[in-house]
């Protein structure tokens, strides 16, 4: 596989235990890797709310997930499909 640009490797790995890690990576088949991919995007969804929930801690766990969305919709998508965006979401919004 070849990428847009150069794989940055990780400072904390020892060159030898990176070998093992790429090789273990290179015979994962298709299903494997999209499994993994699916797993640490789920990990990453679910870190993101822990740490909206710190943030708006009165917030209902639709607003929470509404405010995850909004990170990859606009606002007003969200708030069409939805009926409720945060307050500062509305001001961040393109356009007049």
């Amino acid at each position: 596989m070849r990428y847009a640009g150069p794989v940055t490797r990780a400072r904390d790995t020892s060159p030898e235990i990176q070998a093992r890690m790429d090789d273990a990576y290179r015979r994962m088949t298709e299903e494997q890797k999209f499994a993994r991919a699916m797993g640490l995007s789920a990990m990453l969804r679910a870190l993101t709310l822990d740490h909206l929930r710190e943030q708006h801690p009165d917030e209902t766990e639709r607003q929470l997930k509404i405010r995850l969305l909004l990170r990859t919709v606009s606002a007003d998508v969200v708030e069409k499909a939805f009926g409720w965006v945060p307050p500062e979401a509305k001001l961040h919004r393109d356009g007049p």
